[in-house]
C-alpha cells in the first residue's frame, strides 16, 4: 500500500570479521567460501547508491557495545529524540 520504512540500516560487517566472530560453520549459508560473502557484502553496499530512501550505515566491525549504541543512536535520531553526530 506504498508503504515506506522510516529507517533502513545496514550493519557492514568485513566476511573476515564475521567469520571470526561467528566460529566454525554451523549451517549450510555460514560454510559458503570468503569470496561468497564478499559478493553479498558488495551487493548490500551497491545498495546504499540504489536505493531511493536514505539508509543509515552502521560499522559492524567495531566492538559489540559500539555496534549497539550506533543502531540505538540511529533509531532515537529518527523517532526525532537527538540529533545525529
Amino acid at each position: 500500500g506504498g508503504l515506506l520504512p522510516d529507517l533502513t540500516m545496514l550493519v557492514d560487517v568485513p566476511p573476515e570479521v564475521a567469520r571470526a566472530r561467528v566460529g566454525p560453520p554451523r549451517d549450510r549459508l555460514e560454510d559458503r567460501p570468503d569470496a561468497f560473502r564478499r559478493l553479498v557484502r558488495e551487493g548490500f553496499l551497491r545498495t546504499l547508491e540504489d536505493y531511493s530512501m536514505p539508509i543509515a550505515l552502521v560499522d559492524g566491525s567495531a566492538d559489540p557495545e559500539t555496534v549497539a549504541l550506533s543502531l540505538q543512536t540511529e533509531v532515537a535520531r529518527v523517532l526525532a529524540l537527538s540529533s545525529r553526530s
